[in-house]
């Protein structure tokens, strides 16, 4: 029910918008390539693979109100997950990627995160929401939306331990 609400939402979306030219995929090889890296490679930490050599080297991040740029930067805060969780599992994975007339592309993706905190050994679950933007087959955007409650939450319970 939820991925037809998602895709009438994006054609209804992407009908009104005029620059909008082109074509919606559900299951296309960017969407199975983020997938896989996403759902099997991220939770057990491995950072290798088809998704690290698809992203540009000078990626841009865009996460709330933070912006950075850079492959290295990128993969670092995903290893830094695994400091502050344990048993990371990404489920409900949902992805569809829009190919538009001037060769850019991007796969929207939907999935829920959760982990166990290595300081608190409090349960999350949380909602994400992540896009990656095409161009000539490198990803130069990752756009990135979720809540931070558990970052802040392990955070606090880290410098708790430390006191």
């Amino acid at each position: 029910m939820m991925k037809k609400f998602i895709i009438l939402f994006f054609i209804t979306l992407f009908s009104c918008d005029p620059s909008f030219d082109g074509v919606i995929l559900l299951n296309d090889e960017k969407d199975n390539l983020i997938k896989y890296a996403m759902v099997n490679n991220y939770p057990s930490g491995k950072f290798s693979g088809n998704l690290m050599n698809a992203l540009s080297d000078d990626v841009e991040v865009v996460y709330s109100t933070e912006r950075y740029k850079g492959k290295e930067k990128l993969v670092s805060t995903w290893k830094e997950d695994h400091d502050y969780f344990k048993n990371i599992v990404v489920n409900d994975f949902e992805s569809m990627t829009t190919y538009n007339k001037d060769n850019t592309h991007t796969t929207y993706t939907k999935f829920n995160w959760s982990a166990t905190g290595k300081f608190s050994n409090q349960n999350y679950n949380i909602p994400c929401v992540f896009n990656y933007t095409w161009k000539n087959d490198e990803i130069i955007l990752v756009s990135i939306f979720f809540n931070d409650e558990p970052y802040i939450n392990e955070y606090r319970a880290y410098y708790t331990i430390d006191e």
